[in-house]
């Protein structure tokens, strides 16, 4: 049975952001009207049925499933090695098939397909999040120093160096997710 994950690059505890992440690396740098190997084709839908498994929570699960069947009995084993190989070759079929529509069409169409905009949106989503998280980070320390409590003996206020380090952290967060989310793609 296929590795997807080692496919993809990633190890079996990937979250879904990172093999969000991972394929639209790989795909970007395996689609065939990008990269002139002679294997670029090959290794295209391969990301891609290995997206398509790893992506949709219950091909997962049943993936997972698999690599994880030791406690049933030998005949129980035997019948659910069966069933499940006939539902993953189903699932391989449905996959490479789809993948091998998306090699087909070119990069500028492939860039709007559902499977590909899906990822970039959720990617996108994260970065936004992160970058609100980033900017909390600097402007929650600044309104504890101005609206902390008067009436708080001196040492146990917070001063203003105190809060310089939280913000030159957070600052350099929404840098990070700025040069994520604007300046790379617009580098590409």
């Amino acid at each position: 049975m296929k590795d997807y994950f080692a496919i993809l690059g990633l190890s079996s505890d990937a979250s879904e952001d990172d093999i969000k992440r991972a394929y639209r690396k790989q795909a970007r740098a395996w689609h065939p009207d990008v990269n002139p190997a002679p294997d670029a084709t090959a290794r295209f839908v391969e990301i891609n049925e290995a997206y398509e498994f790893l992506s949709d929570a219950t091909l997962r699960k049943a993936y997972e499933w698999k690599q994880s069947n030791a406690d049933a009995d030998f005949d129980e084993r035997v019948r659910r090695e069966a069933v499940f190989r006939m539902w993953m070759a189903d699932q391989q079929a449905r996959s490479r098939t789809q993948a091998y529509q998306h090699a087909a069409m070119p990069f500028d169409k492939f860039e709007k397909s559902p499977i590909y905009r899906t990822a970039m949106h959720l990617n996108k989503v994260y970065n936004y999040v992160f970058l609100g998280v980033g900017i909390c980070m600097i402007f929650l320390p600044v309104l504890s120093y101005f609206f902390q409590d008067p009436n708080l003996p001196e040492e146990d206020r917070v001063t203003f160096l105190g809060i310089l380090f939280p913000m030159a952290v957070g600052g350099l967060f929404v840098y990070g997710i700025y040069y994520f989310l604007f300046k790379l793609n617009n580098d590409d």
